[in-house]
């Protein structure tokens, strides 16, 4: 009777060794499967900093690889382009230098099975010519626009369903992304007021009555590209405006693109400008990229 409860104590210690090490192999196995990644090749610092920020989330970390390079011209550009899902180029664009300099290593992407969308606003695509023919997502596809309304306004917010909209479009994913968030990128702005206000008469109404216009004094102008990324510009627009508003200082803050062809309207009235001085907020030297005499203030 004992030799018998000694047995099976063995069969069980036995069984139990074994069923460990399936259990052990069974982990191993789920660790080794392939996470996929998305890379996120942008010019804009603010943007690369928020994709890293996204990253390290909890809800996008445990499923999903994201990485985020730099494509400036004064960044090293050494960096492997590799990804299930490539984002090469954001709304702010990439340098020729720097298309050129990544387009071998975008094509071996291409070449490997990549998925590549080159993301840059439609008005600036004539100029990556050289290189379309390694975008494997037609524009006309719906996830290449719907890719195009997440970037359009940068925000965290955006850029983290922006990435959970890619892992379950093209990486199958069962995750559920967001809509885009959506503000007006031109107009006039003021940070207490309920929206962006597309036109001088309609701003200026509004400000006469929230008690902030001070008739007769002088009337200073913060001009920006567009707002886009307002995660980076909104602070600076805020305390400029409050610094100059506590002064009895009218403020108009406005967008001048060469896209917006309502953009002098916003410091304008009847071909007056209504501001006595400016304050410049671009991304270069001149607001207006496409005619530098109409931009360059």
């Amino acid at each position: 009777m004992k030799k018998h409860t000694v047995y099976a104590a063995l069969l069980i210690l036995l069984f139990a060794a074994t069923g460990t090490s399936f259990a052990e192999n069974s982990t191993l196995d789920s660790g080794n499967q392939t996470i996929p990644e998305i890379l996120i090749v942008s010019s804009s610092p603010n943007e690369i900093a928020l994709i890293k920020r996204v990253a390290n989330d909890t809800d996008i970390r445990n499923i999903i690889r994201v990485r985020a390079e730099s494509g400036r011209t004064e960044s090293n550009l050494t960096y492997n382009i590799t990804g299930d899902v490539i984002i090469f180029g954001t709304r702010s664009g990439l340098a020729s230098p720097v298309w050129e300099s990544l387009s071998g290593k975008l094509r071996d992407a291409k070449n490997r099975g990549s998925t590549i969308m080159i993301c840059v606003e439609p008005s600036g695509r004539s100029s990556y010519g050289p290189i379309l023919d390694l975008q494997t997502v037609n524009t006309s596809d719906p996830r290449f626009n719907e890719t195009l309304r997440y970037l359009n306004y940068t925000s965290e917010r955006n850029l983290k369903n922006l990435i959970l909209y890619l892992a379950a479009s093209f990486c199958k994913l069962s995750v559920t992304a967001g809509a885009p968030e959506k503000r007006p990128l031109w107009g006039i702005y003021h940070p207490e007021a309920p929206k962006i206000f597309g036109n001088l008469t309609e701003y200026m109404e509004w400000y006469s009555q929230s008690g902030r216009y001070h008739s007769g004094s002088p009337t200073v102008g913060i001009l920006s590209t567009e707002y886009t990324d307002m995660a980076r510009d909104g602070p600076l627009m805020d305390a400029l405006v409050r610094a100059f508003e506590a002064r009895n200082v009218n403020v108009i803050v406005s967008t001048y693109t060469y896209r917006d062809p309502n953009s002098l309207n916003y410091i304008m009235k009847d071909g007056r400008a209504i501001i006595d001085a400016a304050i410049v907020l671009s991304r270069g030297a001149t607001l207006n990229s496409q005619n530098w005499t109409a931009g360059g203030l």
